[in-house]
């Protein structure tokens, strides 16, 4: 039993070592966009298994603090609410376009702020569910 939970994580490495190793020769070898293409999808999934053979020798601690960090359904919630309060700044920002900006810069201003918190809550849900538990 023992031997087999080494011998998960040692998989993994050799493989993606592998890859890495058939990816380089791609890129060095290869003259083309689709073998460059194809060569970093080889280098990402190698490092997909490079993260999924760390996470296979984790500690049930790390296991429970991966799960307190997964993403709630709120969490989604807000993020769908805050894509209304930016449609209805574009919709402001296009009327005040088509009635050419004479007014003040209002629509302008919430456009740019709801965009940005829009755009920095999303980024900050792909990100950890990207990184979310794998468990």
């Amino acid at each position: 039993m023992a031997n087999q939970k080494k011998f998960k994580p040692i998989a993994f490495r050799v493989l993606a070592l592998v890859l890495w190793g058939v990816a380089a020769i791609a890129f060095f070898a290869g003259h083309d966009v689709v073998v460059h293409s194809l060569a970093m999808i080889l280098v990402l999934f190698s490092v997909s298994l490079i993260q999924r053979s760390r996470m296979s020798v984790e500690t049930p601690e790390v296991r429970d603090i991966r799960r307190a960090w997964a993403l709630k359904p709120w969490q989604w919630l807000v993020g769908v609410a805050l894509v209304v309060p930016m449609v209805v700044s574009l919709a402001l920002m296009y009327r005040s376009v088509l009635n050419g900006y004479t007014g003040s810069a209002f629509p302008i201003y919430a456009f740019a702020m709801s965009s940005l918190l829009c755009g920095g809550w999303w980024s900050a849900l792909f990100a950890r569910w990207w990184q979310g538990p794998r468990i």
